[in-house]
């Protein structure tokens, strides 16, 4: 099995993000959370980025408590070493990849 299922978590939203464009991940930020659902997870894996990067992604998402910002540094410079890594940090039924 890919990821684990919880009963809570309808679904698992997985953002891959490579040193932020504040402006471009604010507007998903706010598109996001307008209509996050109760039994919806959001992770945002920081991959390979500057160190604020984190930084500017948890204050962008209000420190919001559905939101999980992961940090990962590696020697994979492609777009599949975050979303595996937000495949196996989900918790939700269903997978939905979104990139800002």
């Amino acid at each position: 099995m890919l990821f684990m299922n919880s009963e809570k978590i309808g679904l698992s939203i997985i953002t891959p993000s490579k040193d932020v464009n504040p402006a471009a991940f604010e507007e998903t930020a706010n598109s996001v959370l307008t209509v996050m659902e109760p039994d919806w997870e959001w992770i945002i894996i920081v991959h390979n980025s500057k160190p604020e990067a984190a930084e500017q992604i948890r204050r962008l998402t209000g420190n919001h408590p559905g939101v999980t910002v992961y940090v990962k540094k590696d020697e994979i410079y492609s777009p599949a070493s975050p979303r595996n890594t937000g495949i196996h940090l989900a918790k939700g039924k269903y997978l939905y990849f979104l990139d800002h």
